[in-house]
């Protein structure tokens, strides 16, 4: 795991039942949490975030920054969702069945979440970006 640590005062509530499971879907590998949005249907705004597991060797965006989480959970979040968390009262879960369990983000204030992506611009949670971290 990188020894970067977490940038001060960013963090994200996890639930208490997803801490194991998070741990163990880790695997070594760090957490990285993105964001998409897109218009469609003239201008309806779609959007949502993405998990991806990285590689230690994988590189992250290098404004991404480092949340508090928990023993051997290494998580790195987009710093334009971290005033969107805290807004909407965001928690971190396990959603699925079995080997099929996956992070998934509730929030208590679906306004806020609704907002923030109507007010953004089209942007691809894929797209290479032009600088990253090791």
């Amino acid at each position: 795991m990188s020894q970067a640590f977490a940038d001060a005062g960013v963090s994200l509530e996890i639930a208490p039942e997803a801490r194991v499971g998070l741990v163990a879907q880790a695997r070594g590998r760090r957490l990285v949490i993105d964001w998409f949005a897109t218009r469609c249907c003239g201008n309806v705004a779609v959007g949502d975030v993405v998990f991806r597991w990285r590689a230690p060797e994988q590189p992250i965006d290098l404004d991404a920054v480092r949340v508090e989480a928990v023993d051997g959970l290494e998580l790195w979040i987009r710093p334009e969702l971290v005033p969107l968390f805290a807004r909407a009262r965001a928690r971190l879960v396990l959603r699925g069945i079995g080997p099929w369990r996956h992070p998934s983000v509730v929030v208590e204030d679906g306004a806020a979440w609704l907002d923030f992506f109507s007010a953004c611009p089209t942007r691809s949670a894929w797209a290479r970006a032009s600088s990253h971290r090791a």
